[in-house]
């Protein structure tokens, strides 16, 4: 559905033109349409399979929406410990974003 859109399309197409962009590009669309739909739709676009590989691995730290899995552990939490939830949230959220902001970093220095 993204792909369709001529904005989303072009925008992909200049942020995908190395692989440091494609690596950033792929963080970033994780945090917004989690970490699999991203390698899916940045695939179309770059054959740069190792820093989507990379960006999307990495960027499924940071929001809840990055990875399935954090919305399921979110989900577990709230149902079994509603109660919690809301630290749990914030706590997540700080670790994950340190995380993300740290292996980011570090990737790219390693690149």
């Amino acid at each position: 559905m993204l792909n369709r859109i001529y904005l989303v399309v072009s925008l992909i197409h200049q942020f995908t033109q190395d692989g440091i962009h494609t690596y950033l590009t792929s963080i970033l669309t994780s945090q917004f349409i989690s970490n699999v739909p991203s390698a899916v739709l940045l695939s179309k676009f770059s054959a740069d399979f190792t820093s989507i590989y990379y960006g999307v691995s990495i960027g499924g730290l940071g929001t809840l929406v990055a990875s399935l899995a954090n919305l399921l552990a979110y989900k577990q939490v709230s149902l079994n410990a509603s109660h919690v939830s809301g630290k749990f949230l914030k706590d997540f959220t700080f670790i994950n974003l340190i995380l993300l902001l740290v292996l980011s970093l570090l990737k790219i220095i390693l690149i």
